[in-house]
């Protein structure tokens, strides 16, 4: 049950994603997306432990965990000319699956460390501080602007 609402929430975050982005742009929407990762996240994996909170933070948290990865394929084509896009955004999503990969590997030492998977899991969460932090300066705000030629 927890998978499946976590799965609802995801794609209800990918078409909601695609609205917000339209309407309030790709930055603040990609970084309202990380922030609400963070925070739902640690609440999953540190505060919730009734059944139904749980099942309504699932959704929560796939909503804006699994949610923001449809703005890769809003936002990267509007920043790169036509005769690199396919390039670029490929090495967007595969430089980013190469470091994710790192999280299974890292995953037990984590659970070790810090005194169980709960939070190991939150600790891994804070990888959203990074987005927060770097995408106001991450490329340029393309809302309305027509694809680079």
């Amino acid at each position: 049950m927890i998978g499946l609402m976590f799965a609802l929430g995801s794609v209800a975050g990918f078409l909601t994603l695609g609205f917000l982005a339209d309407t309030a742009g790709r930055k603040p929407t990609i970084w309202f997306y990380y922030l609400g990762a963070l925070v739902v996240s640690l609440c999953y994996f540190l505060l919730v432990r009734d059944r139904n909170a749980l099942l309504a933070t699932a959704a929560a948290n796939g909503f804006f965990s699994r949610g923001q990865f449809a703005w890769m394929t809003i936002y990267l084509p509007e920043l790169f000319p036509t005769h690199v896009r396919g390039t670029a955004m490929s090495l967007v999503f595969d430089t980013s699956r190469s470091i994710a990969g790192l999280g299974p590997l890292l995953a037990g030492w984590l659970v070790t460390l810090f005194g169980g998977i709960g939070n190991a899991a939150a600790v891994m969460s804070l990888i959203y501080i990074v987005g927060l932090i770097v995408t106001p300066f991450a490329g340029a705000e393309t809302r309305g602007k027509p694809l680079p030629a």
